[in-house]
């Protein structure tokens, strides 16, 4: 005889609901919202610090309106930087700027900017490109060798001159390789073009006797007549045709004289 086996009876137990979930989420939501808000102030205060930042910049340098003027403010949160009273970072890109008897494209950027416009800025790093035409500017300063034509190629400073050699006047191109020493322009022969053949330093130093040997001499160029007395030549680089030399100031203030009053060399 088989027993039969009990039945059991499967009855639903309610589930309790958690008291806290509700607020937690309604927390959560609020939380969200916050944060978004604040997101969306801080990018506001930053679109509006950029714009009086440009309109300080256009007076201060006397822009006209037609030249093109951007603003990036960096560093963390723009209200967090304000309560401190003072910008991390602010990078400021100028076409077509004129600084002293230079003009090109520059790019400032500034560190430590305070919110009171009268004081001084910890430091400010300034990219000026010069072409071709404001570089012969810069190359009055090579006294014994006549300067007839510059080109930037190559990675190099290209310089067309003449010499004279038994009674003949020969075109010599001069390959320099450009760069800051002391705050002042260095350029050192690399190779040349005498007569149309390729000649080493070595070689026109050889044959060319003390003409020769002038070429061949590496050559520091003041420039601090050319460029804002408080801005120190600290970086110089080749792009494609240009020239881009890097300047730098500490403890500077932002107004009309900063670019406009010209160094001294000795």
């Amino acid at each position: 005889m088989t027993n039969a086996l009990p039945q059991f009876e499967f009855v639903d137990v309610p589930k309790r609901k958690s008291r806290w979930v509700g607020p937690v989420i309604v927390l959560v939501i609020i939380v969200s919202l916050l944060t978004a808000a604040f997101f969306v102030v801080d990018n506001f205060a930053r679109g509006y610090a950029a714009n009086l930042i440009e309109t300080k910049v256009r007076s201060s340098l006397a822009l006209p309106k037609s030249t093109p003027v951007h603003v990036t403010i960096g560093g963390t949160s723009v209200l967090l930087q304000l309560a401190g009273g003072k910008f991390d970072q602010v990078d400021i890109a100028i076409d077509a700027l004129s600084v002293g008897d230079l003009s090109g494209d520059a790019v400032l950027t500034a560190r430590g900017i305070p919110v009171d416009q009268s004081k001084p800025i910890d430091n400010a790093h300034l990219v000026f490109t010069a072409n071709q035409e404001q570089l012969q500017k810069l190359l009055v300063g090579i006294k014994d060798v006549p300067v007839s034509t510059v080109a930037v190629k190559s990675g190099s400073v290209q310089l067309g001159t003449t010499i004279t050699a038994l009674g003949l006047s020969v075109p010599v191109g001069i390959a320099l390789t450009p760069a800051a020493v002391d705050g002042q322009l260095a350029l050192t022969p690399t190779s040349f073009d005498v007569g149309g053949k390729t000649l080493t330093t070595a070689e026109v130093a050889s044959t060319l006797g003390p003409v020769g040997g002038a070429l061949v001499t590496t050559r520091q160029i003041c420039v601090a007549s050319l460029l804002p007395k408080d801005f120190v030549l600290d970086s110089i680089a080749v792009k494609g045709e240009s020239l881009s030399l890097g300047v730098t100031a500490r403890s500077i203030v932002l107004n009309s004289q900063l670019l406009s009053t010209k160094g001294v060399c000795p």
